[in-house]
């Protein structure tokens, strides 16, 4: 019931920076949500790579896909019922994992799984906390009511995260995580790094306020706030960076997707272009290493492992079955 909630209420949000939700497929013990392929990395994994790579993200460029997705929590927020009433739709799990930076250079909110509506059909269980301790406002951690100034909370912590690439807060227990968040941010980004100008400054730590009457009212007046500091950030300028960053990985996994799409059903067999597909493979795979690119374990498998049924005239085998209702990529 909550699956199928998340779908009508995400299917409802129809903006350019939040991944569409197209369709809901019932099959024998299951259901699928469909939804927009977005060619794109998520923030967790590309703050990974900085990590790895003792590199920092440029603070325009963080700057402008916290624009974006802050642009997308408020087409959300704003969504309105069939009778033309606000939904009062918060997402509650905003999160480096829950948004994707795309090829197009625009930033995406995905995965309303535990959002919050007037209206919703299907409410978590009493007690019940659900979300990242790490991104809850304290009035999502003590449990009291949230509204869109819960998601501009969360916001403020990945754009914080994402100009350190270090984590806001850090505990081995979440007993003492939860005191932490329920503390406060006590340092500000410049705090570790030095040349984000204290304008920046004044605008995450009013979004991390411990009062949600403190930060800012919507997740507009935030991006607007965000803009007045580095100006309007374009997109051309967040897509050169992600191809520096991701471009290889992006490269191998374009090219697993064509070549699943050259896969005929109803004939059963390989189009011509697969084989053309597999040299895009092999490419993407000899320039990951020659750029020294630091992956993941999962994108540095061979082919084999990372597609359920591969092209004969590839000369590649059958990866082993992966589990049911899961699609290995």
């Amino acid at each position: 019931s909550m699956f199928v909630d998340e779908a009508r209420l995400a299917g409802r949000v129809r903006h350019p920076n939040v991944v569409s939700v197209t369709d809901v497929v019932s099959a024998p013990g299951e259901l699928l949500l469909v939804m927009d392929y977005v060619p794109s990395e998520s923030i967790s994994r590309l703050v990974h790579r900085l990590r790895q790579r003792g590199k920092q993200v440029p603070v325009h460029v963080a700057v402008g896909i916290l624009v974006g997705t802050l642009e997308g929590l408020h087409g959300a927020h704003e969504t309105l019922s069939d009778n033309g009433r606000e939904l009062g739709l918060v997402h509650r799990d905003v999160s480096p994992q829950n948004i994707l930076v795309g090829e197009d250079g625009l930033a995406r909110v995905v995965d309303f799984g535990i959002a919050m509506a007037h209206d919703r059909v299907q409410v978590t269980a009493t007690g019940q906390l659900k979300g990242k301790l790490e991104y809850m406002p304290r009035e999502q951690l003590y449990k009291q009511a949230v509204d869109r100034r819960a998601d501009v909370y969360a916001a403020s912590v990945v754009l914080w995260e994402l100009l350190t690439l270090r984590p806001l807060f850090r505990a081995d227990h979440p007993n003492d995580l939860v005191k932490l968040v329920a503390q406060g941010a006590l340092d500000a980004p410049s705090h570790f790094r030095p040349d984000i100008p204290p304008e920046l400054d004044e605008v995450v730590m009013r979004g991390l306020s411990l009062d949600a009457s403190d930060r800012f009212q919507s997740a507009r007046e935030m991006a607007e706030a965000l803009e007045q500091v580095t100006g309007v950030v374009p997109p051309r300028e967040i897509q050169r960076w992600l191809q520096e960053v991701a471009g290889s990985a992006l490269g191998r996994r374009a090219a697993r997707v064509a070549q699943i799409e050259a896969y005929d059903i109803e004939a059963d067999s390989w189009q011509p272009q697969s084989a053309a597909v597999g040299v895009l493979l092999n490419q993407a795979e000899q320039a990951s290493r020659g750029a020294g690119t630091l992956d993941y374990a999962a994108e540095r498998l061979s082919p084999q492992a990372l597609t359920r049924v591969q092209a004969p005239e590839l000369g590649l085998t059958s990866a082993p079955e992966s589990p049911r209702g899961t699609l290995t990529t």
